[in-house]
């Protein structure tokens, strides 16, 4: 029920997800802080506030390739944020960003 423009961003935002080898480095992270195995979902031993730094990080290096991505197929700037907004204005939360921070991150990169 999306707009094109809403999907793609999503699409390119999760496919720069796995270029960047994000899973890679928040593996890094456990391992740093937890000897022994790793079980999904639960974060004890992890420093919160390394693991939300990590976390945004992450997130905005992949709607940084998201907007790559949709600039290379022909949407201005201006069309990646609307795409972003058209998702829904969210809250920061231990994961993501606010919808607010992320697009004063986008619009704070060169053109």
């Amino acid at each position: 029920d999306r707009p094109e423009s809403a999907r793609v961003f999503t699409i390119a935002h999760e496919l720069g997800h796995v270029m960047n080898s994000h899973w890679h480095q928040m593996d890094e992270l456990f391992l740093r802080h937890l000897p022994g195995e790793f079980v999904r979902g639960k974060l004890p031993g992890v420093p919160a506030r390394e693991f939300v730094r990590l976390s945004y990080r992450l997130e905005f290096e992949a709607d940084a390739f998201a907007m790559e991505t949709m600039r290379k197929l022909g949407y201005s700037q201006s069309g990646v944020i609307g795409a972003l907004l058209s998702l829904g204005i969210d809250v920061a939360s231990q994961t993501h960003p606010s919808t607010e921070g992320r697009i004063n991150y986008l619009t704070s990169l060169k053109n």
